[in-house]
């Protein structure tokens, strides 16, 4: 890559570690020169050009807006050359201009669900507006323009949790965690979420357990002494639902 490890910048990086267009030139070089050699395909081993212009990158096209699934799906056409999308959406409400919120994480393809695990939303029979940018580096000029926003009103068709979710302490380490079942045909998966309330920054466990298995499962490993939230969503062919939060935390 010709980076000098002393220097702040280089010249084959756009953030110092990953290639722009002349560090994919150069490690395409690699590849190829490797191929030639050993393999001997190619007339010659491929050169990198004097001259690399910028990737630019096309405002997205095509979005389309689908609120039957998980509420929010928005899906648009691929851009050649992106490394991931950037995705901002709004609840658009009656006589108001409520500003726009920044999806995390950013997509890495060209589809994106709104989740409930950073905004509890969609609200079935509420209107969103969604807008996507393609994204292939950090800097502004690698980012496009702001596509123009598709609308549409929420109707998801994910399955509702259960009622009821209770988790009591089963020994050092240990709870059962039980739930009423959700009497739904197009039931896939429940999703049992343990968040360690004592260890900040870390993710929860998922643990999946199939909808014809006994409501009462026992969850071990844990850390004896830590408080312990546990919540539980219904999965079905549109994705996941909404969770049930259990009452109270439990302390194994």
């Amino acid at each position: 890559m010709n980076c000098d490890p002393t220097a702040t910048t280089c010249a084959t990086a756009y953030d110092g570690l990953h290639p722009n267009p002349l560090g994919e030139y150069r490690i395409a070089r690699a590849f190829g020169t490797a191929l030639h050699k050993a393999f001997d395909i190619g007339t010659q081993d491929p050169q990198v050009p004097d001259n690399v212009p910028d990737r630019q990158m096309a405002t997205p096209t095509g979005l389309a807006f689908d609120g039957t699934q998980q509420g929010v799906t928005v899906t648009w056409n691929k851009v050649i050359g992106a490394h991931s999308y950037d995705v901002q959406w709004r609840e658009v409400v009656s006589g108001t201009d409520k500003p726009w919120e920044t999806a995390v994480p950013a997509a890495q393809f060209n589809r994106w669900d709104l989740p409930w695990q950073y905004s509890f939303q969609p609200v079935d029979g509420h209107r969103y507006e969604v807008r996507v940018r393609a994204v292939a580096g950090d800097a502004d000029h690698l980012k496009s323009a702001w596509s123009a926003p598709v609308s549409g009103i929420a109707h998801p068709t994910t399955p509702d949790p259960p009622d009821e979710v209770t988790a009591t302490a089963a020994g050092p380490g240990e709870f059962d965690v039980s739930w009423t079942p959700v009497y739904d045909d197009s039931l896939t998966r429940y999703a049992v979420y343990v968040y360690d309330q004592d260890t900040p920054l870390t993710f929860a466990r998922v643990y999946g357990y199939a909808p014809t298995v006994r409501p009462l499962r026992r969850i071990t490993g844990l850390t004896p002494g830590h408080h312990y939230q546990v919540f539980i969503c219904s999965w079905n062919a549109a994705g996941e639902g909404k969770p049930r939060i259990a009452e109270k935390t439990v302390v194994p």
